[in-house]
């Protein structure tokens, strides 16, 4: 008991003491003014490390700040580790990993189901546009194949009648075009001289000349 007291006695104001375990600022970081925090581990009595409390600049100087200091701990046979490292190497194992994945998959899950919600949801949207848009080019399509082949109709038949219009259409060149008759008394008149064909003008649909006569008066006649 007495033994207890001694220790209690050195120890500063500030101080906290939570068990037999304390955390000794470095003594490099001392200084009259820093206060020093007593913290316990029931696992491990005899570690030992640095903390100081510094206040903070650009807060309430009245509030002390933590920082860590040398990060050495010592165990009962006087062995000494590198806290730091031991944190570093528990933090990349495996099996740390393997845990941190196990207790924060589930959260993880629910975060990104929540913030990817309505991307899938517009997603879904967009697939049936896609979908409606899809059907009705696919109808233009139909549509204008056919137009396209009505059109090669049409032009079919019109090459056909054009064809059977040339049948009866008869072309005579170098003709001398007629000032006081009409153009079907010279076709009546070719066809009985040149061709020896007996025809009337009521045989004869339609004749004109064709284009500008020459200069010397010739042109042709359909």
């Amino acid at each position: 008991m007495s033994k207890r007291k001694e220790t209690d006695s050195v120890t500063p104001p500030q101080a906290i003491r939570f068990s037999r375990r304390r955390l000794y600022i470095s003594p490099g970081m001392a200084s009259p003014n820093t206060p020093f925090i007593t913290l316990s581990s029931a696992a491990s009595p005899c570690v030992q490390s640095t903390i100081g409390v510094v206040p903070s600049a650009q807060s309430d100087p009245h509030v002390a700040q933590p920082f860590l200091g040398s990060y050495q701990m010592t165990t009962e046979d006087g062995q000494s580790y590198d806290f730091s490292q031991v944190l570093l190497t528990t933090m990349t194992s495996q099996s740390f990993l393997n845990s941190l994945a196990i207790a924060l998959g589930p959260f993880l899950s629910a975060a990104i189901g929540d913030a990817t919600k309505h991307l899938s949801e517009k997603l879904k949207e967009q697939e049936a546009t896609i979908e409606q848009q899809q059907g009705s080019i696919t109808s233009l399509s139909n549509t204008n194949t056919r137009l396209e082949n009505r059109i090669l109709d049409l032009e079919c038949q019109l090459e056909e009648l054009e064809q059977y219009g040339r049948r009866t259409s008869l072309r005579f060149h170098n003709v001398s075009i007629p000032q006081s008759s009409s153009t079907d008394d010279v076709v009546v008149s070719i066809c009985k001289d040149k061709l020896g064909v007996e025809i009337t003008t009521d045989d004869i649909n339609r004749s004109h000349p064709i284009g500008k006569p020459k200069s010397n008066g010739k042109a042709q006649i359909k």
